[in-house]
This record gives structure tokens, C-alpha cells and sequence, in this order.
């Protein structure tokens, strides 16, 4: 198996566009572009959904209308931010939203597909399961959903696993249930601790939940950033950590181990998959582990995480 192949079965559809969120906050029109640009490009197997919330569906899709060459004929797979961080408050929007969605899907142009929906997961017993149920209720069945996790670890992912256990599976109404976790934001305290991030990804793991991230993971490996000043979290620990826990490896020491390395050296793509130091998973364990419950992360840029892998020696040709 080739250099290629290895890294591919890592990096292929590994970062979900989110150019309209901060810190690039992009107006929608360059961010539709930028999403065309990038779908035609060299790099676009490594490019995953266009993340939009829900009440600005309708202007994506009028947006498409009036200049549909921007889908270049290509279908469009769309994650969308829904929900609230209250659960009444959720509850009760979640009918719009859905049929904002439906409206998107069926009234704009053709090609566009809700696949994946985002929420937060409210802080309240049984949220879980009441927004599944809701979800399916409103006719969004169908589609990947992930769940934010604040406050406890443990009763969150309790809480998604009996919902996933009800609403998941190849019967489920949703495909995957998971769990999303957040890695970073604009001020320090959006980052959480390894300690967090490793106990987020061994408990999914051990629930059999599928994981996804979003924010702070623009580069390759953790390093101190300097706005704001903290240890920024890399995609390679915590993608990294998320295939060793899939794969078998779900050790607390070597998770935490891997989200706190900060020597690029110790990391490694090439033929044989995936390694940090001597924790090692073959390229078809990688392939299987990202299929099925390790997903990617959204990031508002694509370039600058590529162009560090590239610096490192990581980016197939």
C-alpha cells in the first residue's frame, strides 16, 4: 500500500467547511465560492460538508438559484447547526428549522442534501432522547446526528447513548447518533482540557458512540498558540486519539498521551496508517474506524491545515 493510500485513509473528507462561523465569519457569498473553489480543486477529497445553520438555509438556496454554476453540476452535502442550548427553547424551534431544511432540499436547487444535523445537547436528564424524538418526529429522519456535549461527560454520554440505543442502527430513524465536542473557540476558556478531550473520546468509545469535532483543530499537532494564549489542540492528536480508541487502543495513558504530544516527529502517515510513537493502526483499520465512528472536524479554513500537513511531509500528492 502506498504512502498515499496510508495517509488517505486518515485525511480523506477529514475537515467539514465552516467559513461562515468564526474566526473568518465569512458573508455567505464568499463562502459559497470558497466552497465552489475548494470542491474543484486538488485538495477536494480531503473536503467534507458545507456547515450552515438553519435560519440561513433559505438564503443558501436563493443564493445557488441565481448563480448554480457555483455547484459546478455537483451535488452539495450540507451539515446544519440546529437546536438551542435550552431544551424547551429547542423543542420549540425545531419545527421551523425542519422545515427550513425541507424547504431547502426540495424548494431550492436541485443538489442540495441536508445530511448531517448538529445541536447542542442541553444540560437537562433525557434531553437526548426528547431531541431525537422530536427530530424524527418533524420528518428529519434519515440523517447523521451529533450531539454537543457540555457540562458532565459521563450524563451526557449516558443521555446520547440511550437515545442512540432508541433512534440509531440500521433501523434507527437516524444513521449515526454521536457525540460532537468542541476544541476551541476565541478566548481561552473554549479550549478544553486533554483530561476532557480524552475523557469524551474513551467514553464514546466505550459506548459505542460516534464522535466528531469542531473548532480550534486548524493545525496538524498541539501547540501554544498566541491568540488567544493557550495550548491549541491539533488534529492529529485528537483525530488521532478518537482511530487508537476505535481501533482498540482505548488505554486512558495513551489517549492522553497522544492529545498532549507536541513533537510532530512523533506522529506518523505514510504506508502502513496511522502512529503516534509505537501505537500504530494499519491503513484498513484507519479506513473502517473513520467510516463508521470517527468523523472529521469543521474548521473555517481549509488551506492552512493542508498547507501544515504539507510542511510536515504528510500531504499525499
Amino acid at each position: 500500500m502506498s504512502n498515499q493510500h496510508g495517509a488517505r485513509a486518515f485525511l480523506s473528507g477529514l475537515i467539514d467547511y465552516a467559513g461562515l462561523f468564526p474566526p473568518a465569519a465569512l458573508p455567505l457569498g464568499p463562502a459559497l465560492a470558497e466552497y465552489a473553489r475548494l470542491r474543484a480543486g486538488p485538495g477536494a477529497w480531503m473536503l467534507g460538508r458545507f456547515i450552515i445553520s438553519a435560519p440561513r438555509l433559505d438564503a443558501l438556496a436563493g443564493a445557488l438559484a441565481t448563480d448554480p454554476s457555483l455547484r459546478g453540476g455537483q451535488s452539495w452535502g450540507l451539515t446544519v447547526l440546529a437546536g438551542a442550548p435550552d431544551l424547551a427553547a429547542a423543542l420549540t424551534g425545531l419545527s421551523a428549522q425542519a422545515d427550513a431544511i425541507v424547504a431547502c432540499e426540495q424548494s431550492g436547487p436541485g443538489g442540495l442534501a441536508v445530511e448531517a444535523l448538529e445541536l447542542v445537547l442541553p444540560a437537562k436528564s433525557g434531553a437526548a432522547l426528547a431531541l431525537a424524538e422530536a427530530l424524527a418526529d418533524e420528518g428529519l429522519s434519515g440523517r447523521d446526528l451529533f450531539l454537543e456535549v457540555g457540562g458532565d461527560v459521563e450524563a451526557a454520554l449516558d443521555g446520547i447513548a440511550a437515545a442512540a440505543a432508541v433512534w440509531s442502527g440500521p433501523s434507527g430513524a437516524f444513521p449515526k447518533l454521536g457525540v460532537k465536542l468542541r476544541c476551541g473557540g476565541g478566548v481561552a476558556d473554549a479550549f478544553p482540557s486533554t483530561a476532557r478531550i480524552a475523557a469524551v473520546i474513551g467514553g464514546a468509545t466505550r459506548r459505542g458512540l460516534p464522535l466528531k469535532f469542531t473548532a480550534g483543530l486548524h493545525h496538524p499537532v498541539r501547540h501554544l498558540a498566541a491568540e488567544p494564549a493557550v495550548m491549541m489542540h491539533g488534529f492529529l492528536n485528537v483525530v488521532g486519539a478518537a482511530v487508537l480508541a476505535a481501533s482498540g487502543n482505548n488505554d486512558a495513558a495513551v489517549l492522553l498521551g497522544c492529545l498532549e504530544e507536541t513533537d510532530a516527529a512523533a506522529f506518523r502517515l505514510d504506508q502502513g496508517g496511522f502512529a503516534w510513537l509505537d501505537h500504530a493502526v494499519a491503513a484498513a483499520d484507519v479506513r473502517a474506524a473513520r467510516a463508521s465512528v470517527v468523523g472529521g472536524f469543521g474548521s473555517c479554513s481549509f488551506d492552512e491545515p493542508r498547507q501544515d500537513l504539507a510542511a510536515l511531509g504528510l500531504l499525499p500528492e
